[in-house]
């Protein structure tokens, strides 16, 4: 059964919510670990601040802005609010 996400989503994180695609999707939840991550940096699992795993079909509002276009190319996500997810 998909759930609904209820935190407020954090400061930088997407506007809108958005419906997972795929099984088990996790992500970390801070933009700057997004960026030391990009920029190449091991962080340890511990200290991403990942959210917790995702099903298909869970409403999210939680994905940071600098990922959120990387979670769309990947098809990982789609906008919620639009039957076809926006395209």
């Amino acid at each position: 059964m998909a759930k609904t996400r209820t935190k407020p989503p954090k400061k930088n994180a997407s506007t809108g919510a958005y419906e997972v695609l795929v099984p088990g999707l996790t992500y970390p939840t801070d933009p700057a670990t997004v960026d030391r991550l990009r920029a190449g940096e091991n962080l340890p699992w511990a200290q991403r601040g990942m959210c917790d795993p995702h099903d298909v079909g869970d409403r999210v509002d939680d994905i940071p802005k600098n990922y959120l276009d990387d979670a769309l190319a990947q098809g990982l996500v789609r906008r919620a609010d639009t039957p076809d997810g926006g395209a």
